[in-house]
């Protein structure tokens, strides 16, 4: 087992851009209903740049939550897959942005890389611009996704409690319970 403060969690996204910001968004639920190590490093990245590379330093074990696009999947179906599957499905929205997959070939070139990345992804449905809200299809499969990731932390031996008081989603448990991601 890799030791936990070798594992990163960490969404990428833009929340102004309606469903991009999945990953961000279940970022965050996950962190107002669960208590995690205080080791597991849990990143925001925003935009993917070549700014994360500093927050990659010592990680072997990476799990990503992201949006895809064009999976030929329905909206709201979570999926598992490694970087460079989700490179051609992966939200770009200027020729400056970067795409995750050369994020980390460039961490490669200076020995920064995670040995080990997993992308837990949502096929997405609109990326209206200005937009702070999910669509309700992305929304209401929010706790799917993050079951995926908890399922993930879970094989990595991360251990996490419910917060008290927290108000999780039933169907987070449900999904925890009966996983069965597609893999691409």
């Amino acid at each position: 087992m890799t030791d936990i403060k070798h594992i990163m969690l960490m969404a990428v996204g833009n929340p102004t851009v309606e469903d991009d910001g999945i990953g961000p968004y279940c970022l965050e639920r996950l962190l107002e209903w669960f208590d995690f190590p205080p080791e597991l490093r849990c990143v925001d990245e925003g935009d993917l740049g070549l700014a994360m590379l500093g927050d990659l330093v010592d990680v072997r074990e990476l799990i990503v939550l992201d949006a895809a696009k064009d999976t030929g999947h329905p909206v709201a179906t979570v999926l598992i897959m490694t970087p460079e599957e989700l490179a051609d499905n992966a939200v770009l929205h200027t020729a400056h942005d970067q795409a995750l997959v050369d994020v980390l070939r460039t961490a490669a070139l200076v020995d920064k890389a995670p040995e080990r990345t997993v992308v837990v992804g949502m096929q997405i449905g609109s990326l209206r611009e200005w937009v702070l809200e999910l669509t309700p299809e992305v929304r209401a499969a929010a706790p799917i996704m993050c079951a995926a990731a908890l399922d993930q932390l879970r094989r990595l031996g991360v251990t996490f409690t419910p917060k008290p008081g927290a108000e999780i989603p039933a169907e987070l448990f449900d999904a925890l319970e009966n996983f069965a991601p597609r893999f691409e």
